[in-house]
């Protein structure tokens, strides 16, 4: 497993108060190997760790390489390296959880490509079966990543504030079939910033309720719930998540990641 740098290597140890990148480069790899040997995740697997500046919007990111030999590159902000070496504890088990997070990730990988074809999967949707399976695997995969990560460390979660006041309304008249209507863009132009981020959000934060006990969650969990129509969504999903988790890896099918999407993508 090899550390790749697309950043300023002396300007990160001097952050991380470190005094040479070897030092730095050890310590991240005998955490990560530490992590896969406890979560049993072959390291053969990791092509290489990347680690790249902060103007990238994700914390961490993995990209397949390969898929016939199955080979990835994990990506992680500047960010979560730096706090993964600050001796305040919150930024420290932020960054471990942010790490174990992609971890699990690649476990889940490993698991499915076991036993479904990837590249059936691993593409742009070009209709709302196609939608249904990458949704699904997705976000199943975002589900189970965050259940385990947020007992290190709740992740954070936008509140409902800062989407629309008509959102139920979004939601309640959303169509999944309009999204393949080439004569009009309107719920393309939605899906994006509204409904697909509201799933992202709802799957971190039932992840996180579920499995944190965390104050701070539980009472975003409730601020949401205060809505009847979000609240009969939440709690229709996390049962079916549930249900998926404590059956996993049983049920893994194209089948099972289709039905997970056509769930999350219907609201009433």
């Amino acid at each position: 497993m090899k550390i790749d740098y697309k950043i300023d290597k002396i300007s990160l140890c001097k952050k991380c108060r470190l005094t040479s990148i070897d030092e730095l480069s050890n310590k991240l790899k005998s955490f990560i190997e530490e992590t896969c040997k406890l979560i049993e995740l072959d390291t053969n697997h990791i092509y290489c760790i990347r680690i790249v500046c902060n103007n990238t919007k994700h914390l961490g990111r993995i990209r397949i390489i390969n898929y016939s030999s199955l080979k990835y590159t994990i990506c992680f902000n500047e960010d979560v390296i730096i706090n993964f070496f600050n001796d305040a504890l919150n930024h420290h088990l932020k960054s471990k959880s942010v790490i174990m997070h992609e971890l699990y990730h690649c476990k889940d990988i490993v698991v499915v490509g076991n036993k479904i074809d990837l590249t059936l999967i691993e593409h742009d949707s070009y209709n709302y079966e196609e939608l249904f399976l990458n949704l699904g695997y997705h976000q199943w995969s975002e589900y189970n990543s965050h259940y385990l990560s947020s007992k290190i460390y709740p992740c954070s979660i936008r509140v409902i504030n800062k989407y629309p006041d008509n959102l139920e309304e979004i939601l309640y008249n959303f169509d999944y079939k309009e999204l393949f209507n080439e004569n009009d863009f309107t719920w393309i132009r939605l899906y994006e910033p509204i409904i697909h981020n509201f799933i992202k959000d709802m799957i971190k934060l039932i992840a996180n309720y579920n499995s944190s006990f965390n104050e701070e969650i539980n009472l975003l969990y409730n601020n949401y719930c205060l809505n009847p129509f979000i609240k009969q969504y939440l709690t229709r999903i996390s049962e079916m998540l549930e249900t998926y988790r404590k059956q996993y890896p049983n049920w893994i099918s194209i089948i099972s990641f289709s039905n997970i999407g056509k769930n999350l993508l219907t609201f009433k």
